[in-house]
């Protein structure tokens, strides 16, 4: 897990009830979190600041786990035909699809905006390409998967069990380019100047 020490963060915590007491009912929780906008210029790269209109993927997870009361405080379910405790639910702020937080492409959209809060709203514009980063996506998992079995890439959809009808019929045939370790895939285009291209690291660039 990659730490992020976040320069004037601001956290605001309230709890209507009392925190691991099992003797009463409590009936909720908020948490609020302050990011200064300045401190997300490390993570935007060479564009710099984020600007109104950018969209960019977050997610939140909270992790909870089954629990039963003994001796007055809560102690972790066991899983009799285990004898481990039960795995934990995740409770995350947008659907994954998968049990799996590590992976930013299945995140949430979070749109900035010039609007101050509390002052207004402005509509959600989705991600023009987002289409065809998904496919690309497609490739990409199925590269990862294809490499395990193999210890190399493919080099064509056949190999990776994926077909052009898998893909969004405006889309052409991908073009797949890999070696033993490594490979890159983009849809050709004759139209537009830049194409995205997607790689062995996960990295969609567009060029």
């Amino acid at each position: 897990m990659t730490g992020w020490n976040i320069n004037g963060l601001q956290v605001g915590t309230h709890v209507d009830g009392t925190i691991n007491n099992p003797a009463d009912v409590d009936k909720g929780w908020t948490v609020e979190i302050k990011i200064p906008l300045t401190v997300l210029k490390e993570c935007s790269g060479p564009t710099g600041l984020p600007k109104a209109g950018d969209r960019w993927r977050i997610d939140f997870s909270r992790v909870e786990w089954r629990t039963l009361i003994e001796n007055n405080s809560y102690v972790k379910e066991i899983n009799p035909a285990t004898g481990k405790s039960f795995p934990e639910d995740n409770w995350v702020w947008s659907p994954q699809g998968r049990i799996d937080m590590h992976m930013p492409e299945m995140w949430g959209f979070l749109q900035f905006s010039s609007i101050e809060a509390g002052h207004g709203t402005e509509a959600f514009i989705p991600d023009p390409d987002f289409s065809i980063k998904w496919a690309l996506r497609m490739i990409y998992y199925a590269e990862m998967r294809y490499y395990m079995q193999n210890n190399t890439y493919a080099s064509s959809l056949e190999d990776l069990g994926l077909k052009k009808s898998d893909f969004p019929d405006e889309l052409p045939v991908p073009v797949l380019e890999s070696t033993r370790s490594a490979f890159e895939s983009y849809f050709p285009s004759v139209e537009a100047d830049t194409i995205w291209t997607i790689f062995q690291d996960g990295r969609l660039v567009k060029k």
